[in-house]
């Protein structure tokens, strides 16, 4: 990927998106291979690490100066008190959300970002693809259609290996 790239990772379900993002991320060995990538940040919507930690703990913890603006945009300050383990599916995916895209990771990986999230927070999600352009970002959906014209390109994988890999628009049937 070039930088400041912003793609979607396609597949059936089983396929092993996931498990290359967390090769991705350095969290699963390759078989074969190399990956070369500068530091990145990963959202699964996955807090368990941390139950107990509080919204505010997390974002101060994992952001630093980066937490206010974060709980901002991600709309978190009504549960910034509250712990992470209380917290409802759009929340935690919020939070998560909030990890990665203010991270200082110059590579966000996004493993099914909207899964939880109410319309208002999908947009949000959806303004922060568009906007974003000094991070490359590589994001798992099954909804490429919804996605914003920014995520120009698609890289579609099966269990047999890559499928297709070029521009968004170019997308066989049915992901296209």
């Amino acid at each position: 990927m070039l930088p400041g790239e912003k793609r979607v990772l396609l597949g059936s379900n089983g396929c092993g998106k996931t498990s290359l993002l967390l090769a991705i991320a350095g969290l699963l060995p390759v078989r074969a291979g190399a990956i070369h990538r500068p530091d990145c940040a990963l959202s699964t919507g996955q807090l368990q690490p941390l139950p107990e930690w509080t919204v505010a703990e997390a974002l101060h913890d994992g952001l630093g100066a980066q937490a206010e603006a974060a709980m901002v945009f991600w709309q978190l300050e009504s549960v910034a008190n509250q712990r992470l383990a209380r917290l409802s599916l759009g929340f935690q995916q919020r939070v998560s959300l909030a990890l990665a895209t203010f991270s200082p990771a110059a590579l966000v990986l996004l493993d099914e970002p909207a899964n939880g999230l109410d319309p208002t927070q999908a947009e949000r999600l959806h303004r922060w693809l568009a906007e974003t352009t000094d991070k490359t970002v590589l994001l798992v959906s099954h909804q490429p259609q919804r996605l914003p014209p920014e995520v120009s390109q698609a890289l579609l994988i099966s269990e047999q290996g890559v499928q297709f890999d070029g521009p968004r628009a170019q997308l066989p049937p049915p992901w296209g």
